[in-house]
């Protein structure tokens, strides 16, 4: 009888003992996968601030670069004043809206008529490549005519809808 106690008592303790092995190595992975988890967490929270950080101060340089298209009502005197200091008599006038693929971003077209000597002209486009507003220029026409020079420019300005 009482060997057949101790058979019992054997059987289950070998038998629970299995059981609680395997219940640690399944602890011992969930542990595992837990601490990879929170590493993976900490690594995505760094990551974001670091994005959240950039795209802010991108963001500041790209409505910089592309107003509202309210802010384009006063082109003309921004023309006016990069010819300003060169002689250049300056016309300008929009051309229309032009369709693109982006949502958020559209363009219209412009149409730049400058008269004057051809070293202030070749200043104005200089001065127009560090402009402020992101522009396109898509041709231009340089013709003398008699004493002075006269540039034709047709391009696009980009803006934010």
């Amino acid at each position: 009888m009482m060997a057949g106690v101790l058979v019992i008592l054997g059987g289950g303790t070998l038998f629970f003992g299995r059981e609680i092995s395997g219940y640690t190595d399944r602890i011992s992975s969930v542990r595992t996968e837990l601490v990879q988890w929170a590493s993976s967490l900490q690594s995505y929270v760094a990551i974001k601030s670091q994005y959240e950080t950039k795209i802010i101060g991108y963001t500041g340089v790209l409505n910089n670069l592309i107003p509202q298209k309210d802010k384009l009502i006063d082109l003309r005197k921004d023309f006016q004043f990069l010819a300003g200091g060169d002689n250049i008599d300056v016309s300008f006038s929009f051309t229309g809206e032009q369709p693109t693929a982006s949502p958020n971003i559209s363009t219209i077209g412009i149409n730049l008529n400058l008269q004057g000597d051809m070293e202030g002209i070749f200043n104005f486009i200089k001065k127009l490549q560090n402009f402020h507003y992101l522009i396109s220029i898509n041709s231009v026409i340089i013709e003398k005519k008699d004493q002075v020079t006269v540039a034709t420019m047709r391009g696009e300005v980009f803006f934010r809808k």
